[in-house]
């Protein structure tokens, strides 16, 4: 041992890899959805339209910003940005899906029910 502080980690358990695994792809699909959310928001500032930058809102006026200014857009821009609300609809359908798969471990998982006991905790 060249390194006698060095101290070592012990393996994870496969139900801490899966835990772990549902948290990193949960994460990525956030980061996609205020991806996408930001595009939309800029790519609809650029035609002259104003939407809101936060996910909640940005879920609840998108549909009716378009529908409204469907007369202002051309044909082209119209396909693309009810592709881009087909997108976020997947993406928000996905992290749905991550988010009860989580809850359902953090009823079940022995060690995850004993944390859920703290107040302010969520799954």
């Amino acid at each position: 041992m060249t390194r006698p502080t060095m101290r070592f980690v012990p393996t994870k358990e496969v139900d801490q890899q899966d835990i772990q695994a549902l948290h990193r792809v949960r994460e990525r699909l956030m980061g996609a959805r205020t991806a996408l959310v930001n595009e939309v928001h800029g790519l609809l500032h650029e035609y002259g339209n104003r939407a809101p930058q936060r996910v909640a809102k940005f879920r609840q006026a998108v549909v009716g910003i378009l529908e409204s200014e469907k007369d202002k857009l051309t044909p082209l821009s119209r396909e693309m940005f009810w592709k881009l609300v087909d997108e976020f609809a997947a993406v928000e359908e996905q992290l749905a899906y991550y988010q009860e798969k989580l809850e359902t471990v953090a009823t079940t998982h022995p060690e995850c029910r004993r944390l859920m006991t703290i107040r302010g905790l969520v799954p």
